[in-house]
């Protein structure tokens, strides 16, 4: 569990930090006042946009106007985690601690990709450690395009998972489905390519352990986390 999430923080530090870094235009024919700029590989200039001359004896200049559109935002590499309070069919409280990473493909409108999860539960006379593996969908309002800083829209997951499950007569391993539908909103006010996400909906869990009756678990789960696009 702690490599999983190492290597995760690692590969989102490294990304941010590559898109972190200053994009430059170079001049490469110049006739009177008019010239031809080349732009990095990945920036995308738009018409409209400026440069601030006011760069000192070396020429260098800023952009202004309209947003660079610096690269694009193909594909997400994303760590979050949650805290969901749910009551249970067949009563009493869970409270669960879950870990979430994803890696997927943005269509603009739409994104998708495969999810792994790791969760710790914690409820009534019993307690599960559970390692589960699905995919998600979201469905973009605005589309999630470069120089656009915050997205909105509704998603939904679905993972199915196996819990080592710790009661006071011993452990069993139950395998559990899960299902979140939810709205959601993404912030890119730190970098173009780096994201602060925040999730909250309804969470639907289904437990059938070999033996005994099946548990179904409803409630309302809050998610925050971080995304990297690249």
């Amino acid at each position: 569990m702690k490599q999983l999430l190492s290597s995760l923080l690692v590969i989102a530090s490294m990304s941010f930090s590559h898109f972190a870094q200053a994009q430059q235009a170079k001049v490469i024919k110049v006739k009177g006042q008019q010239a031809i700029v080349q732009f990095p590989q990945g920036t995308l200039p738009t018409v409209g946009q400026t440069f601030d001359l006011g760069g000192g004896a070396g020429g260098g200049g800023t952009l202004e106007g309209a947003p660079v559109r610096s690269g694009t935002r193909d594909h997400l590499i994303g760590l979050s985690t949650n805290l969901s309070f749910l009551s249970s069919s067949a009563g009493g409280s869970t409270s669960t601690f879950n870990f979430i990473g994803k890696y997927g493909w943005n269509m603009q409108t739409i994104e998708f990709g495969p999810i792994a999860t790791i969760s710790y539960v914690s409820q009534t006379n019993q307690t599960d450690r559970t390692l589960g593996a699905g995919g998600f969908f979201d469905f973009n309002f605005v589309p999630n395009v470069s120089g656009q800083s915050f997205i909105y829209g509704v998603g939904a997951e679905a993972t199915y998972s196996q819990a080592v499950t710790t009661v006071p007569a011993g452990e069993t391993s139950v395998p559990t489905l899960n299902l979140l539908v939810a709205g959601n909103a993404k912030w890119f006010g730190l970098s173009d390519h780096f994201a602060l996400r925040g999730d909250a909906g309804l969470n639907i869990q289904r437990s059938s352990p070999a033996t005994g009756t099946a548990t179904t678990l409803t409630g309302l789960l809050l998610r925050g986390g971080i995304a990297v696009y690249f």
